[in-house]
């Protein structure tokens, strides 16, 4: 009796390593979390013109870049070349396709927008991606070049000048 159990646990052990391998060329296309993202620091200067172009990876937790960490890469990259530059969107970047619409997509590209605008600084998450297409997930900022305050006061002071003698009201 023993002998036949073993054998049986045998046949849908090999069962399911046949399924495995039949499987095995879609394993790109289930959707995994995102545990890594390509962050893209793009600064442009007073003129309108991106001046560099720098990218960094960093890892995060259950597909989500926390607003601390997220406050954190504004501060560290906000100068470039001594000069301080400001926010001015942050955009995310995530593919989140299913599995059966990956064959939509190849034919009607326009028709999808993986690209959305983070209005505020706060957490970040990211869908679940197709492994395919995991790389390209990814945080776009763009900073534009602080224009400097000038430090002097420009208001224009009149001064009063009294044309009076005296000092004091008089009394009649």
């Amino acid at each position: 009796m023993d002998y036949q159990q073993d054998s049986d646990s045998d046949i849908d052990i090999t069962r399911l390593e046949e399924i495995e391998k039949e499987d095995e060329p879609y394993d790109g296309f289930y959707p995994e979390e995102i545990d890594i993202i390509n962050i893209f620091f793009v600064y442009v200067d007073k003129f309108n013109k991106i001046i560099f172009i720098k990218n960094d990876n960093i890892l995060i937790e259950n597909s989500c870049l926390s607003k601390l960490d997220l406050s954190v890469i504004l501060k560290k990259n906000r100068k470039h070349n001594n000069i301080i530059y400001t926010p001015l969107s942050i955009l995310k970047y995530n593919i989140d396709l299913d599995p059966n619409e990956v064959n939509g997509y190849l034919k009607y590209t326009d028709d999808y927008n993986f690209l959305t605008v983070e209005k505020n600084i706060q957490n970040i998450k990211w869908n679940d991606s197709i492994a395919l297409f995991k790389d390209l997930n990814s945080l776009h900022v763009i900073f534009y070049e602080s224009v400097k305050k000038n430090k002097k006061n420009q208001t224009k002071r009149i001064k009063l000048i009294n044309n009076l003698k005296s000092k004091y009201t008089r009394k009649k």
